[in-house]
């Protein structure tokens, strides 16, 4: 993932050109050669800043100056909903039986540290169950990233994993992966709680005044 994520930037450092590194998460950098990396492509950025204060002391550890880490916040927090019915639209589309009970919007990705691979999508596919079958809840996944390359960016598979566990599995709908940003927070907003693995799903939904039952897979 760093490698791929500094594939750009050492691009613009060999062509000569500016570049910015704007508002990463950074972290964990758990070998010598991967903090080595970090520092290197980052103290070639003619501006870095970071989302959070994890982040910001990760690079700092690196050995990159603090006066060149700058703390600012997600630019999650500047998208703006799509209209309600772009949203409603959407859950239609996919077949999401609104109206019939209290829509759990639900972000997944895999979980691969500190949790056990097999037993973590039983769990969750679990507590949806229970929703269910307590609430008459309707379970709306939405895959943010898609690419089937990587596991990790294929939450498309983690909800398949997820519902190929549970009891009531017609109950959870599965939007398209390749949703716009005001679409999905427009969407988030029309559901009644939330349950996510990712932390923009996290912030969309908190902008929007939704509960939250967010699960922290990363220490950061």
């Amino acid at each position: 993932m760093l490698f791929r994520s500094a594939a750009f930037p050492a691009l613009a450092d060999l062509t000569h050109r500016p570049f910015m590194v704007s508002a990463i998460g950074a972290g964990p950098l758990n070998t010598d050669d991967g903090r080595r990396y970090a520092s290197a492509v980052c103290a070639r950025a003619a501006r870095l800043t970071v989302r959070d204060q994890a982040s910001r002391e990760c690079l700092i550890a690196t050995g990159l100056s603090p006066e060149t880490v700058t703390l600012v916040a997600d630019p999650a927090y500047l998208v703006r909903p799509a209209d309600d019915d772009d949203a409603r639209a959407c859950l239609l589309r996919a077949h999401v039986p609104v109206g019939r009970g209290p829509i759990i919007a639900v972000v997944l990705r895999h979980w691969t540290e500190g949790a056990d691979a097999d037993r973590w999508p039983s769990e969750v596919a679990a507590a949806l169950d229970a929703l269910v079958e307590q609430e008459s809840a309707v379970c709306v996944a939405i895959p943010f990233q898609a690419d089937g390359r990587v596991a990790l960016n294929d939450d498309v598979a983690a909800v398949a994993a997820v519902r190929a566990c549970m009891r009531h599995p017609d109950a959870l709908s599965v939007l398209p992966s390749s949703l716009p940003a005001p679409v999905v927070k427009a969407v988030l907003g029309q559901a009644d709680g939330l349950l996510a693995m990712r932390l923009h799903a996290v912030i969309l939904a908190a902008s929007t005044a939704v509960p939250i039952v967010a699960l922290a897979h990363e220490d950061r």
